[in-house]
């Protein structure tokens, strides 16, 4: 098998000391991580930036994955539902996570966007909400900075879902040249 990214390894290593990681989590994710270049590099570079910090399974989660913002400005978590280990095997598993892990991967890359968003429309918020009260204002319209943050956050699903569309269509083509 071809070696994983020498920016990656790390997080695998810090990831495989979980005692609760699930049986073959950790070869398939490396497997899902050489399979599609598109995932690799975009991994590599999102670790590289200080976007993604560690890798880990999570358990009790709804969900394929989640992406866990970091706290004072440290790098998030891409976490994967332990679901994906017990659902799925063989091929059809890594194609769901690579799906999964191209998804979380780009929330990682947007972090510094959604926080940036967030803050904006806290400011923006704020200053109406002022706006309004001192000016004896009975009723205040929130609808403008609502709609700017709402879609500043559809953009960054939109651009997730499309990652992990493209990390899955990479991992095709890469294994079917």
């Amino acid at each position: 098998m071809i070696p994983v990214d020498p920016r990656i390894e790390p997080l695998l290593a810090q990831m495989a000391k979980d005692p609760a990681l699930p049986a073959g989590a950790e070869a398939s994710i490396r497997q899902t991580i050489v399979e599609s270049p598109y995932l690799s590099n975009l991994l590599g570079d999102a670790i590289e930036k200080g976007r993604i910090g560690a890798i880990a399974v999570s358990h009790g989660q709804n969900n394929g994955g989640h992406f866990q913002d970091g706290k004072d400005g440290k790098a998030g978590t891409l976490n994967i539902s332990e679901a994906a280990f017990k659902d799925f095997a063989g091929s059809d598993r890594i194609d769901y996570l690579t799906e999964v892990m191209g998804h979380e991967t780009m929330h990682g890359v947007l972090a510094k966007h959604r926080a940036e968003a967030l803050a904006e429309f806290g400011k923006s918020m704020g200053n109406r909400m002022q706006e309004a009260y001192d000016n004896r204002e009975n009723q205040v319209d929130l609808t403008g900075p609502t709609r700017v943050y709402l879609d500043s956050t559809r953009a960054d699903e939109a651009l997730s879902e499309i990652s992990g569309m493209r990390a899955l269509h990479d991992r095709i083509k890469h294994l079917n040249p």
